[in-house]
C-alpha cells in the first residue's frame, strides 16, 4: 500500500474512535465505513450517508466491513505468522 492510503485509512480509524454510536466508542483498528456496515440495523443512516459520499464505490462499506472480518488490510508478514485466525 502507497503511504498516502496508509495515511488516509489511519485518519479513518481515528476519526471512528473519537465517534460514540449507540453507547459504543469506535475500536481502533476499524475503519468508519466497517463499523457503519456492522451498526447498520440499529443505526441504518451511517451506512447510506457513507455509500453516498463514496459513490465511485459500489457498497463501500459492506465491502469495508468485509475486508475487515476477512483482515484483508493486514501487512503480509501477519498474515502468514501460524496461530493467527484467519
Amino acid at each position: 500500500m502507497s503511504v498516502l492510503l496508509n495515511t488516509v485509512i489511519a485518519a479513518d480509524q481515528l476519526i471512528n474512535c473519537w465517534f460514540r454510536l449507540g453507547g459504543e466508542w469506535g475500536q481502533p483498528d476499524e475503519t468508519l465505513s466497517a463499523r457503519a456496515w456492522r451498526v447498520r440495523e440499529t443505526h441504518p443512516a451511517w451506512a447510506k450517508w457513507i455509500n453516498r459520499v463514496i459513490f465511485w464505490q459500489a457498497n463501500h462499506c459492506e465491502a469495508a466491513w468485509q475486508n475487515e472480518v476477512a483482515r484483508a488490510h493486514l501487512p503480509n508478514a501477519y498474515r502468514s505468522v501460524e496461530g493467527v485466525a484467519k
